[in-house]
């Protein structure tokens, strides 16, 4: 089992108002140590090589902007049961100026400027893949969303595929998205987001 550094921190909830603790990886430092991190801890920032950190970038910081980073492992409010929230930290000359928890929604996601991969997570339970061709139809799914999805995963979903599971674990869905570039995954993860919602999920 790997070794990581965490950030944690107390911080309020933006669901309930509750003081909870965020303890998460943030698998950014080259040689981790197992180290909690807080406020006012050291924590550079590879800007340029975030993909290979498993990091989407979202937008680039502007020089000597404070660099706003979200990262996937939170297992949700333990008070509220709020689930669509994860942490985010500011970071400012190498250093975590603020740890707070940010509901995820279309607008918080493009103030970010970089967010952990495996919230493509969140894509794959958007699409509901059991039941993929039933919800294209739906209409609460935008033209340009369906058509990407389509060009991407319709070859996944032949029947005969499906029924006998011939499909190696590279070919999952969530594979396939994990390796796609920012400027594919970030559009399809702001439409999950908004169904999610729309949906009531939280």
């Amino acid at each position: 089992m790997g070794m990581f550094d965490c950030v944690n921190a107390d911080v309020v909830c933006p669901s309930c108002l509750q003081i909870v603790n965020v303890y998460a990886q943030t698998k950014l430092r080259p040689n981790p140590s197992g180290d909690d991190i807080g406020i006012g801890g050291f924590l550079p920032i590879p800007i340029g090589d975030m993909r290979n950190e498993d990091y989407f970038t979202v937008s680039l910081p502007a020089v000597g902007e404070p660099i706003r980073v979200m990262m996937f492992h939170f297992d949700g409010c333990r008070r509220c049961e709020y689930t669509l929230i994860f942490p985010q930290i500011t970071i400012l000359n190498d250093h975590i100026q603020k740890v707070e928890l940010l509901l995820l929604t279309p607008q918080s996601l493009d103030q970010l400027h970089f967010i952990k991969d495996f919230f493509v997570d969140l894509i794959e339970y958007a699409m509901e893949f059991n039941d993929f061709y039933d919800l294209l139809d739906e209409k609460i799914f935008s033209v340009q969303y369906k058509e990407f999805l389509k060009s991407k995963f319709s070859e996944f979903f032949r029947e005969d595929r499906v029924r006998d599971g011939t499909y190696p674990t590279e070919k999952m869905p969530f594979f396939i998205l994990l390796k796609m570039q920012s400027s594919e995954v970030i559009p399809l993860l702001r439409e999950s987001i908004r169904i999610l919602r729309l949906k009531g999920i939280h």
